[in-house]
């Protein structure tokens, strides 16, 4: 059976490790010059498995509203001329009902910690070097309402899955278990840790899973980019490219932000949104001071990660439609926070700055799904959460691809559900 997966990032390279290893010919397409430029490439580091609180709630819109026409707000929405955008706001709106709220944070739950369980899994077999840390996630909190807040969410979150694992930690504890947060912690009355999380380097994940998947036979094709797909009214006969048309068995959609620019075109139209995220990466060496522990700032939605040689600090959502423009005004809050806390964190004049597109859905969890044509897949939608959920949605999409019955229930993840 020859399958074409589209895209090759985190997501799409995963895909293919699991097809090939069920004895699928793979062929991988990536216009990009290697895998994991997009998204997975400087991400915040997280695979935030207990991080389930979907954005689609009325806390997060009256937010979004206090906060409209601040250049550095957290969250940021541009209005602008655009259809898509409004339709899906409506339908973001329509998830913020408590019912929807709880069916979408065990959903997001379910693919998580199905995922760390395949992650694992993977690890096991193969020796694979991404920086991988299990030293939790500490979210840190300015005012004690909110930390009761959040031990209350993550109380609703260990009811609906078991394996949340979590624990409240006064500012001394947090200053304790982690004594680079001395400065952050200032202001703040304490966290919550939670420990079932981990982190580590999506970018050099995908680039040591390249390496084995060519080893296992996939190919992989950069600098391409696939206009479209040859079909007959059933199913997808031929990929199409610059040059030449290529046939295939099966086709796997995982193109990010832009695969539903791609499904469009054949009649295919899914509710995701790109939502710009940012990141600043610090060199750093034996001197500098850095978190133990991955943290997120609740007040300013900001994280910090210390991954190999590299402080990661990454924040901010924006929503202004396909535009891969790095702001200074976006960037610069970052760049002071991680100063002002972390002053030896790193060596500031040598940063760099990046940007990328989330393919956000309104309900936030992704599509892993079988489309209008037997045999077009798509793994898609993921999010703020693509490096958290990409080995337990690549798993169940190459089994259902290959006709296999999932482990993971797909009921809530298919389209049109």
């Amino acid at each position: 059976m020859q399958v074409a997966v589209l895209g090759a990032g985190v997501i799409g390279v995963s895909t293919a490790y699991f097809l090939a290893k069920a004895g699928a010919k793979v062929l991988v397409f990536e216009r990009e010059s290697q895998a994991g430029m997009q998204c997975s490439y400087a991400n915040g580091a997280q695979l935030s498995y207990s991080h389930a609180d979907p954005w689609a709630t009325y806390g997060n819109v009256i937010k979004a509203i206090k906060w409209l026409g601040q250049n550095n707000a957290p969250l940021l929405l541009r209005p602008r001329v655009d259809p898509d955008m409004y339709i899906w706001i409506m339908k973001f709106l329509r998830n913020c009902s408590q019912i929807k709220v709880d069916k979408n944070t065990q959903a997001i739950l379910n693919l998580g910690f199905y995922s760390k369980k395949v992650l694992h899994e993977l690890m096991q077999e193969e020796k694979i070097d991404f920086e991988y840390s299990t030293s939790g996630i500490l979210h840190i909190f300015k005012h004690a309402k909110e930390l009761d807040q959040c031990q209350k969410l993550f109380d609703k979150f260990r009811n609906m899955k078991k394996e949340v694992e979590f624990s409240r930690l006064s500012k001394s504890d947090c200053m304790h278990f982690d004594n680079s947060l001395e400065h952050l912690m200032k202001g703040r009355i304490g966290g919550v840790l939670c420990s079932a999380d981990e982190i580590g380097d999506a970018f050099k994940f995908t680039q040591e899973l390249v390496k084995i998947t060519e080893r296992m036979g996939v190919q992989y094709n950069y600098d391409t980019e696939v206009l479209g797909l040859r079909k007959n009214k059933a199913a997808v006969t031929s990929i199409i490219l610059d040059d030449k048309q290529i046939e295939v068995d099966a086709v796997i959609v995982c193109l990010g932000a832009y695969g539903n620019l791609f499904l469009r075109r054949h009649d295919i139209n899914l509710p995701i949104y790109p939502m710009k995220g940012y990141s600043i990466s610090i060199p750093t060496d034996s001197t500098s001071i850095c978190p133990k522990v991955s943290v997120t700032d609740q007040q300013r939605k900001v994280v910090f990660s210390h991954i190999g040689n590299t402080f990661r600090v990454a924040g901010t959502a924006e929503f202004a439609g396909y535009n891969h423009e790095i702001l200074d005004e976006r960037i610069a809050p970052i760049v002071a926070t991680s100063k002002k806390y972390f002053p030896k964190g790193g060596d500031y004049s040598r940063y760099t700055a990046w940007a990328c597109l989330r393919p956000q859905t309104p309900h936030s969890y992704p599509y892993i799904s079988n489309t209008i044509f037997k045999n077009l897949y798509v793994n898609i939608g993921h999010g703020s959460l693509g490096w958290t959920q990409a080995l337990g949605s690549a798993k169940a999409i190459a089994d259902l691809t290959l006709k296999k019955s999932p482990e993971l229930n797909l009921n809530p993840y298919i389209i049109n559900n």
